[in-house]
Formats: C-alpha cells, structure tokens, sequence
C-alpha cells in the first residue's frame, strides 16, 4: 500500500504536467511560472515513502531541486527510496538526503540562505520552531503538523458498519498516522450498543509479528513511543475515562516487545488529557452527542473543535456521501465544517468527499491545507481545485546560480 500510494503521487503530478499552461496573459501582463528555488524536505518516521513522495513530486515537477532530511529512525526505508531515485535516471543533485538529528542537520536546513521553500511534516511544537528558524530568511512554508481527527457517527448510521470501521480508521499503521480518525463522536442513547460493537471488533483485531498476514496491529516504532502511549491510557483511566477493552501494559504472550493492547475509552470529556493531545498509537477515544436532529448534527460537529489540531474529519451517515447531509455541513450557518478545514471522509475511512467534491477512493489529488494549528499551507493539487501556486514544468527554463 505505502509504495503504491507513492508511485501514484509522482504519476498524478505527471499527469497534471501535461496540461499544464507554464505561460498565461492575465490582463495586459505575461506570467511565466519559475522554480521556487531548493526546497529542503522533513519526513516523519511513520510514512516514509508517502511523506517523502508527496513532498518530492511536486517540487522536482516545478523544477526545483530537493534536500530531505528523513527521521532518524526511517533511514532504511529512505534509503530505498533514494535507490529507486537513482535507478530512474534522474541527474545528481536533484534528489539529496542528509541524515542525522533534527536538532543538528534540521536547524542549517532551516536556517540555510540556499533553501528557499521548507516543507516539513511533524509535531506541531517542531513545526512552530522550523517556522521561527526560518523567518530570518523569509523561506516559503508547508507544515503539516500534529493531528487529532475526529470521526462523527450521525443518528442515522448503520452502527454495525460504521463501527468496526471506526476502529480500523483508529488503528490504521497501528494508531500512529496523523489522519487516524482517533475522536469518536457518538449519540448518548446508543452508547451500549456502540460500546458492545467496538469491544466485538477491537476482539478480532491479531495483535504480534507484522510479517504475519493475519496480523493487523504489530508493535509500535520505539521503546520511547510504547511508553508515551502507556502514559496516555494511564491518564484516561485516572482521570476517570470508562475503559472498554484493552488498558495498560503488553497484550498476553508479547512481553517482549513495543506491542500495546489495543484500547477503547468511553465518555471521555473534552477537559481530559486523551481529549486533546494526539496519542499517536492503538486507541480510540468516545465522546457523546445529542438527538435533535441537523441542529444537532451541527452542534456535535462544532464540538469537534475542542482540539484544532486535526487533519481530517469523518462522518458516518445512511445518506448519499452526495446528498444534503454533506451539503448542510458546508450551508449551515455558521457553518459546521468550514472551508478552512482539510479532508471529509464519508462513509469510509478511505473513500472520501473532499470539499463535497466526491472520489470513489484516496487520491494525491487530494488537498491537505488548513489555517488551523494541524496545518499551514497545501500539499497537492487537482486539476480541478486549483493550486494556490501553480505547478510548472520549468525543465526549459534558465538554471539558477544555485543551479536550481
């Protein structure tokens, strides 16, 4: 799946390429589209390839040159990568990984006069440091920061469906991926039943070697990240969070490693630490909603606010993902989804209605923007959501002294 996803990204920006216009007459004035210049690129340790990919393909598109500097902890699967890079063909220099600390080799990056765009995914207290090293030298910016995604069950929803869904959207790459749709939002009146069908479906899930195929969650990337996640399930069980299945320590007979139990919390409270901050491993958290209609879909959409830090949204409806129900989330006043937040998923936690514009399945068409804390600035572009900045192919034009 990663190494599709990332084949698909350079192919999508082919794609666009080929119609694209580097040369436009707007008004009395020609523009013709440049190369912003060396983009120095951050990629976290849980999507490698994808986070490396969506950063690389429209840069060395726009005719830019590249310095990644991957995590520390993903150098092998980098490394990969870069092998691909240079089987392809591609000159040297276009493509350059430096590796090492982020605090050593991430500071000159961001601080470096010869990098003109940052795109960086990674905790939101990183992100904020990456854009203060680079104010100095004015350097253009992509962030995508830390995430808390809520995923809304409206009144109507099919529980047996939506549930089990639910928890597979939770425990996606073994609950350490910003988009994991970790917040679930669920009417007070069917709690039992929801509670009943998320224990059933956490029961099926294997737990241990990832090189087993029957196996959904294996064990999490680091000692460092086991022990911030058993933090987490700790805080929710003394701040008085009803634990439905899992809770602390190693799932029996895996002691020996970085495995977690894969945990479920009911009537957890926006006031509670597993509320706001993103746990980054196996476990879902529920908050209640009322009853009385759209109203208070809205009402319930709203409270997912209580965190800003979010990369996408869910719902889980009976309606068409088409329909008045993803209508009246953008029409409703105020409105209950603004247009500032990033990716809708109906119905799935890969099929997806972006904007309500609706795709049959996860595309690097997708936009991942926002103003919110989670996110500053876009990632990709669709043909037919145009960029903030253009995509040029700029192959023709003059090198830069940098040579980009």
């Amino acid at each position: 799946m990663p190494n599709n996803l990332a084949a698909n990204i350079f192919l999508h920006f082919k794609k666009v390429l080929e119609g694209f216009d580097l040369v436009k007459t707007v008004g009395t004035s020609k523009v013709v589209m440049e190369p912003a210049g060396v983009v120095g690129i951050f990629t976290p340790w849980n999507s490698s390839a994808g986070s490396i990919a969506i950063k690389v393909a429209p840069a060395i598109a726009a005719g830019c040159t590249v310095v990644i500097k991957p995590s520390e902890m993903s150098a092998m699967q980098t490394e990969v990568l870069m092998d691909a890079f240079h089987e392809a063909g591609l000159p040297p220099g276009v493509i350059n990984v430096v590796t090492g600390l982020g605090e050593v080799v991430g500071t000159e990056l961001t601080k470096s006069p010869d990098i003109q765009k940052i795109a960086f995914t990674g905790s939101t207290q990183i992100g904020k440091l990456v854009a203060k090293n680079s104010l100095d030298t004015m350097k253009r910016l992509t962030l995508e920061l830390g995430g808390k995604s809520p995923n809304i069950i409206l009144d109507d929803a099919d529980l047996s469906t939506a549930i089990p869904m639910a928890i597979n959207a939770c425990y996606l790459n073994n609950g350490q991926a910003c988009i994991a749709a970790s917040r679930l939002i669920v009417p007070e009146d069917r709690l039992d039943e929801v509670k009943l069908l998320a224990k059933a479906a956490v029961e099926k899930i294997k737990v241990g070697d990832p090189r087993d195929k029957d196996v959904k969650l294996g064990p999490l990337a680091s000692t460092k990240q086991y022990k911030r996640v058993q933090e987490y399930i700790k805080s929710g069980i003394e701040e008085g969070a009803e634990l439905v299945i899992g809770g602390e320590g190693h799932p029996q007979g895996l002691e020996g490693g970085n495995f977690i139990k894969p945990t479920v919390f009911a009537n957890v409270t926006r006031e509670m630490r597993i509320a706001k901050e993103e746990i980054f491993g196996p476990c879902e958290r529920f908050h209640l909603s009322g009853q009385q209609g759209l109203r208070e879909r809205d009402r319930r959409i709203f409270f997912t606010k209580s965190s800003s830090r979010f990369v996408s949204r869910a719902v889980a409806t009976s309606r068409s993902p088409d329909s008045s129900t993803a209508s009246a989330m953008f029409r409703s006043k105020p409105p209950a989804l603004p247009m500032t937040n990033h990716t809708l998923f109906i119905n799935s936690c890969l099929s997806s209605c972006t904007y309500c514009v609706v795709s049959d399945r996860w595309s690097a068409a997708l936009n991942w923007e926002g103003v919110v804390p989670s996110h500053v600035s876009r990632y990709s572009c669709s043909p037919k959501i145009p960029p903030s900045r253009p995509i040029p192919d700029c192959s023709n034009l003059p090198k830069r002294a940098n040579g980009s």
